[in-house]
């Protein structure tokens, strides 16, 4: 410090003197410098000797701590062999002391074993089978980014079988080796084998004399993606590979195997995202369990079931609620799953590596673009025929799937996962030239479906391939009509033609129509707002168009001078509407429609014809009816207008329903069906309708298995949640009848109880319910219950469901049930026969037979009772009613049994059993053989007592 003050000071006394005086000072003041100078090269001296010394200490200080912190890690080691791999190999950080000639272990601390790991089960099994084999095992785990690759691998890792049988365990992570030899020396770092010459050749001898070892390498396709480095790559791979007893599991993006390895067959398929529960298995173990049940599917519905994107929106969910991250998602959506800051934690890095794969090209990136846009995917053949701007489009097509952006799914159509489609459609939304490309193909579809579909056979495969492109279309029309196009009316026109089919294929959602008023009122003469019009009514009912009237007025005005096929249209489009409400309305204008289809335009009169019989049987005029769909079917048969005759088919089916005729219901609806599904319409309306009466017709003929198989069905495959919520109360009531728990039937009828009561606001639901109820309380043996119950029902569906009321009117009447004492069942019973006389229902009025049969015979009028039991049995035979049937020989062979005919009374119990094996009447079997035994005793009693007498 000394000699730099000195320095100081001279420099000082410089700067104050002037030019003159520095002159004569000069030699003085170097004089003075050179000594300082000397002075810091000895100071300079002392600090290095001072520092060397320092520098020892602290090198032999870190060498002790080193040495003793190595010892402490072997032993924790042998504690626990877990831990790691093997004695040589490092996951990580190597741990290495050789200069001193002491241990040159390598340690590997393995990735921890996942702790939440659901719906990879299979995979899991296959791969540790495979490893677990006597043949060298060589695995590829293959799939898109956040698959879950890496959690598999280390799932296999952990595996008590992969443990015992390879006593190395080297899990080597590759994604920052940019180069072959920066592969190649991460593997030697992770094996223990030192750097130098001929690595390559060095670290596939380690392996040849090394223990059994399993290689894991993951993220493989960074070392191996470039072209140039490729061979390289594969040639070490298949070095290290040649001895028997490596095991080998790389895991790596995209559907490619490299080359030159012998990989184990059967292949390892790409790991596809995980199926719905196992999906939300790993939301509640990260989220709990406590978030309402319609949330968690929509939250789970925004990740596709993609691990990484399941696993980072349960952690949102965690913390924000369900609600919340739903709305967050409306904002930000992919930057939600983005909050990490490796491709482990961030579902958009993760994107990223993949888009810039050199795989990847423009052309590729523009398919992914526009299948971006298309829930439903694309076929190869609708890839083809769309004539899509994107140059060598196959090529294009085996990059996505190669570099796994994209997936063939089941039915063949390159599709891709929804958080990937959600960012793809962010950074790199699909050219306006590819969008016209793809509507224009969708618009001559819809050409060919309009320009058929009421008169022809109806091309299936049209029909076919608008269903599977229905999202598609839905999408790119409301794109169009939104952004504004070229070919905007054509565009209109599309629009309507696919609210027309939605509406014949009973699919539920939101109609382009909705969005049409500010364009087609303009219209005013335009052809296209006829249509619309027509569209509109006929889609509508009372409750869902409060403005509707209003358009109707329009639409009398538009149609006053339109052609008669318009019009026709028109007026059953206003028939179809006010049957909703106005069945005597609705009569009206199916007649105006059938007064200006002339006998020279079959179809019109068929289109006509069916749904006014529709009418004619819902007001009780079912032999009119049933004629009346005769003559349609007639008129649509002789043009090949299959789907009109299939309607009017199920038209006539419904009226045999009433008359009571249930085997040719049936056989009808069986042929309407064959029709519809020869039509290519197997998710339509019209088959679910046919399915739903199938159901009805099986339920009133007691068979029970069937009817609750077609039941079960419809509520899994209905569109609209009316009909799944009254399917399941006809499975309560079916399972009320042959035996069910009583506990998960009442469950189930109050959770669809508070449906109709809430979000389905329907009355007769909750009339439906009461009823169902009162049917559980006679099972539970609450009977005073059930009388209440019965009767409230019975009055509240008088106006509203004549077959509730009947339902209610055939317990109250029933003397079997004992609700009451003898004159009240009776008054209860010829209620129920005057109402089946009145609304001319022929099963309800065998049924009131059998009621009033029961009383008489507890009145002991033997000969009444079995005139009774005689004409409803006959009419239940007829019918194919098997309950019913089985009830009437049951009340006959009573009669026979208080005449002491126990011969013919065991023969009608007998011929009653396998009726009721039929309808599933376990207790009624058991209860049957017990009487069959006690009239076999009578019997042989009665014959033993005659043969005391004398001949």
């Amino acid at each position: 410090m000394e000699t730099l003050r000195r320095i100081y000071s001279v420099i000082k006394s410089q700067q104050v003197m002037g030019r003159i005086k520095q002159l004569f000072k000069q030699p003085e003041m170097t004089s003075r410098l050179e000594s300082c100078q000397a002075e810091l090269k000895q100071s300079l001296e002392k600090f290095q000797i001072q520092a060397g010394i320092h520098t020892t200490i602290e090198t032999s200080r870190v060498q002790r701590d080193a040495k003793q912190q190595h010892e402490e890690l072997i032993a924790l080691i042998a504690a626990y062999p877990d831990l790691t791999n093997s004695e040589r190999s490092s996951s990580g950080t190597r741990t290495t002391i050789s200069h001193s000639g002491q241990s040159t272990l390598s340690l590997t601390i393995l990735p921890a074993r996942p702790q939440i790991f659901h719906g990879r089960e299979p995979e899991l099994r296959d791969v540790v089978d495979i490893l677990t084999q006597d043949t060298p095992a060589r695995i590829a785990i293959l799939g898109p980014g956040g698959m879950g690759k890496t959690a598999l691998a280390t799932a296999v890792l952990h595996h008590p079988a992969v443990i015992t049988k390879y006593t190395e365990r080297h899990f080597i992570s590759c994604h920052a080796s940019a180069t072959c030899a920066d592969f190649i020396s991460v593997v030697a770092d992770h094996l223990g084998v030192e750097q130098g010459p001929h690595l390559a050749r060095r670290v596939a001898r380690f392996l040849e004399h090394a223990l059994p070892t399993l290689l894991v390498l993951d993220n493989f396709e960074t070392p191996w993606e470039a072209n140039e480095k490729r061979p390289d790559v594969e040639e070490f791979l298949s070095a290290v590979t040649v001895a028997a007893h490596v095991a080998l599991l790389i895991t790596m993006r995209g559907a490619e195997r490299p080359a030159k390895v012998k990989w184990t067959r059967p292949f390892l398929l790409p790991l596809r995202p995980l199926e719905d529960a196992a999906a939300l298995k790993t939301l509640i173990d990260i989220a709990g369990n406590e978030h309402e049940e319609s949330l968690v599917t929509q939250v789970l519905q925004l990740t596709g079931n993609l691990p990484l994107a399941v696993g980072i929106m349960a952690s949102v969910v965690a913390h924000e609620g369900c609600e919340k991250t739903l709305s967050r998602w409306d904002t930000e959506k992919t930057r939600l799953l983005s909050d990490g800051y490796d491709k482990g934690s961030s579902l958009e890095i993760s994107l990223t590596v993949s888009l810039t794969s050199s795989r990847m090209t423009p052309e590729a990136l523009s398919l992914l673009s526009l299948l971006s846009i298309l829930p439903d995917g694309l076929s190869q053949a609708e890839i083809l025929q769309s004539r899509l701007p994107i140059p060598n489009v196959l090529a294009c097509k085996s990059t996505l799937v190669q570099t796994s952006l994209a997936f063939v799914d089941n039915a063949k159509r390159l599709r891709v996962l929804v958080p990937i489609a959600e960012y793809i459609r962010g950074v790199h939304p699909p050219s306006s030239v590819s969008k016209a490309a793809l509507r224009h193909h969708y618009h001559d579809i819809m050409d060919v479906w309009r320009s058929g579909h009421t008169v022809t056979t109806h091309d299936r495969e049209i029909a076919a391939r608008l269903s599977e492109n229905f999202n598609n279309v839905h999408v790119v029309l409301s794109d169009a009509l939104s952004a504004g196009c070229e070919d905007f009316r054509q565009t209109l026109l599309g629009a309507l033609t696919l609210d027309q089919f939605a509406f014949s294929m009973n699919r539920a959602g939101q109609q382009l129509i909705d969005s049409f008023d500010p364009y087609l009122t303009e219209w005013g003469t335009d052809s296209l707002y006829g249509m619309y019009l027509t569209d509109l009514v006929r889609t509508s009912s009372a409750e869902n168009h409060p403005e509707v009237r209003a358009d109707i007025t329009r639409g009398n005005s538009y149609f006053e001078h339109a052609s008669p096929e318009k019009k026709v249209q028109w007026y059953i489009a206003l028939g179809r509407y006010y049957s909703w409400q106005d069945l005597a309305t609705a009569d009206h204008w199916y007649r105006q429609a059938i007064s200006v289809a002339s006998a020279s335009e079959p179809a019109l009169m068929a289109d006509a014809l069916w749904p006014l019989a529709q009418v004619l049987n819902a007001i009780g005029q079912h032999t009119a009816g049933r004629n009346c769909a005769q003559e349609a079917r007639k008129h649509a048969e002789g043009v090949g207008a299959m789907i009109t005759e299939s309607q009017a088919i199920k038209v006539e089916a419904q009226c045999c329903l009433s008359l009571g005729d249930f085997p040719c219901a049936l056989r009808l609806l069986d042929r309407a069906q064959e029709m519809i599904v020869a039509c290519g319409l197997q998710e339509s309306f019209e088959l679910r309708d046919i399915e739903i009466l199938q159901a009805e017709v099986l339920l009133l003929k007691t068979e029970y298995t069937e009817a609750r198989r077609l039941n079960v069905r419809i509520v899994e495959t209905a569109k609209g949640r009316m009909m799944a919520v009254l399917a399941q109360v006809n499975i309560a009531l079916i399972d009320i009848q042959t035996g069910g728990e009583t506990g998960p039937i009442r469950t189930e009828i109050d959770r669809c109880q508070a449906l109709f009561k809430g979000p389905l606001e329907f009355t007769l639901g909750l009339i439906v319910c009461d009823a169902a109820l009162a049917d559980l309380q006679i099972r539970e043996g609450n009977m005073r219950g059930a009388k209440a119950s019965l009767e409230r029902s019975c009055v509240a569906s008088r106006r509203t469901c004549a077959e509730i009321e009947m339902f209610c009117l055939e317990r109250l009447a029933d003397i079997q049930l004992r609700l009451d004492d003898i004159e009240p069942t009776m008054e209860w019973a010829v209620i129920f026969l005057a109402s089946a006389l009145v609304k001319k229902n022929r099963l309800a009025g065998m049924k009131a037979l059998r009621c009033l049969g029961g009383i008489f015979s507890a009145q002991e009028e033997a000969d009444t009772a079995f005139s009774l039991f005689e004409v409803a049995c006959a009419g239940f035979v007829a019918m194919g009613v098997y309950r019913s049937h089985a009830e009437c020989l049951l009340g006959m062979a009573e009669v026979h049994e208080k005449r002491g005919n126990f011969a013919m009374t065991i023969c009608l119990l007998m011929e009653a059993r396998p009726l009721y094996e039929r309808c599933q009447q376990a207790r009624e079997i058991e209860r049957l053989e017990a009487k069959v035994r006690d009239m076999e005793l009578a019997l042989e009693q009665a014959l033993a007592g005659c043969s005391a007498y004398p001949t």
